[in-house]
């Protein structure tokens, strides 16, 4: 169950901070693209709010069978 729990909490760890330098990336090109082409550009917290769930929602799917395999295995072979 802690191995579980683990790799879990790994697989929403890493996707949180993907979406975050995602969003953090997109805000940056939005900017260089609207300095460059002089046209303003809008972010919607909604937007941004969905993009993060669903990074959330692919890093839970993604991060799910392999945590239940290794749940189902010796912890040394599980972190090996």
């Amino acid at each position: 169950r802690d191995l579980l729990a683990q790799f879990l909490f790994e697989a929403l760890f890493l996707s949180v901070i993907g979406g975050i330098v995602g969003i953090a990336v997109t805000f940056f090109v939005g900017l260089f693209l609207q300095h460059r082409l002089a046209t303003p550009l809008s972010y919607s917290f909604t937007a941004i709010l969905f993009a993060e769930v669903m990074t959330l929602v692919v890093g839970i799917s993604a991060g799910l069978l392999p945590a239940y395999k290794a749940s189902n295995i010796e912890p040394v072979e599980a972190l090996g």
